[in-house]
């Protein structure tokens, strides 16, 4: 904004900046008759319309306008612009009226509607399979809910060329028959979080070989979940959450470097670690809130670990060294709310450093374990309620990046508190 304003020395107010982008967005831009590429994004135009004169680049091949404080209907010129590869409307408060209107944008790969309304267009899903060469399409909180009853759009659609699905937080239920989806074979990112999706997960993921990002969690999905996972060799990030699931989960023998599984908040009971003689790529597990009653078999092999999360189990396990020694990429360490027994010798070294550290509930005493003075980057310690009933050392007093501590307020904790004001 630098120059616009040379009567005053004063920066422009925020209205003054918005009233100028508005103003410069007027019909003299047609003049720009080979512009083929208009990106506006992240630029507040304080609540204005898209213009519709924006339907007149017949040259335009990418038009992004991404968190722009756009309002209003999204013109229907818009449609004119044949030539289009991109057409980003997200994070705007947006709505479109008839998804038809854009249907002559057969030339379309990218397509981000995120946070458009869409909540009048039963037949939103019959407009998007007129987009042939559509890589990407993005529609996460679009108020959409389940096409027209029949399943004919999803058995002959022609989204063949699709890499990235993203239908989240919206109303999909278990009607939406997303096993009957004959999706891209190309598929590598599929998000349908945050719905209503109800009954098993379908076997036919399995058939999308390339995927490396699968987002189900927040959903109703309920039974085992399906062997034909396992099958994922490029499986990057699998996330189940918050879910009803049940059963064990099956071995996935990927071929990536780094596997995240967010299993958490369902109602698994077994997990398969990965077989002798295979990579250990396992990087984050997250199994809390779960039906385990032991640990799962293998897990001390998993020498990539940074994040073992299995809080509000049944555990009744013994933690010795052997299970902890192998994991020094470990970061985030959390067993709490289960019956765990840790049996430590009182002088044993880690190979680890921990930046949170959670153990409520576990049998951590009678002694204040000493390992965990050696953790440099400790931010979070919870060992309340963990059957210690020893003297509070001082040197958890200098462990200067602790920012949360937690543990059972007994006489010896004033003790403590009174030796550091000492």
């Amino acid at each position: 904004m630098e120059g616009l304003y040379t009567a005053s020395n004063s920066e422009p107010t925020h209205a003054e900046r918005v009233a100028f982008l508005q103003d410069k967005l007027s019909p003299a831009l047609l003049e720009l008759q080979h512009l083929n590429y208009l990106d506006l994004g992240f630029t507040d135009f304080g609540g204005s319309e898209i213009p519709r004169f924006f339907g007149s680049f017949k040259n335009l091949r990418h038009l992004k306008l991404k968190s722009s404080n756009f309002t209003g209907e999204v013109p229907c010129e818009l449609g004119n612009l044949t030539n289009l590869y991109t057409l980003d409307l997200g994070y705007n408060n947006l709505r479109i009226k008839n998804l038809e209107c854009l249907s002559h944008l057969s030339s379309l790969s990218v397509l981000d509607l995120t946070e458009v309304n869409l909540l009048n267009q039963p037949n939103w899903f019959h407009h998007i399979t007129r987009f042939p060469f559509l890589l990407e399409l993005y529609l996460r909180s679009c108020q959409i809910s389940n096409p027209v009853p029949s399943f004919d759009m999803f058995t002959n659609s022609s989204l063949s060329h699709l890499t990235i699905l993203d239908l989240s937080s919206n109303y999909l239920t278990s009607s939406f028959a997303f096993h009957k989806f004959n999706y891209s074979a190309n598929l590598t990112w599929v998000d349908l979080s945050y719905n209503q999706l109800e009954g098993p997960i379908p076997d036919s993921f399995g058939e999308l070989i390339f995927l490396e990002g699968l987002y189900l969690s927040n959903n109703k999905l309920n039974g085992e979940i399906p062997k034909s996972l396992g099958n994922l060799s490029y499986l990057y990030t699998l996330d189940l959450s918050y879910n009803e699931l049940n059963g064990t989960f099956p071995v996935i023998a990927t071929f990536s470097s780094r596997l995240f599984l967010y299993l958490n908040n369902n109602k698994l009971n077994g997990f398969h670690t990965p077989s002798p003689g295979q990579p250990s790529i396992l990087c984050r597990l997250k199994l809390s809130f779960n039906q385990f009653t032991r640990l799962p078999e293998g897990i001390e092999k998993l020498s990539n670990l940074e994040y073992l999360g299995m809080s509000s189990n049944l555990l009744e396990d013994t933690i010795t060294e052997r299970y902890l020694s192998n994991f020094a990429n470990l970061r985030v360490l959390d067993l709490s709310n289960n019956s765990l027994t840790f049996n430590l010798s009182s002088d044993w070294i880690p190979p680890f450093q921990l930046e949170s550290v959670q153990l409520s509930y576990c049998h951590l005493g009678p002694h204040f374990p000493n390992w965990i003075q050696t953790q440099n980057s400790l931010e979070i310690l919870d060992i309340s309620f963990a059957g210690i009933s020893d003297v509070v050392p001082h040197w958890l007093g200098n462990m200067s990046s602790l920012t949360n501590l937690v543990f059972h307020i007994t006489i010896l904790e004033v003790q403590f508190l009174i030796c550091r004001q000492g």
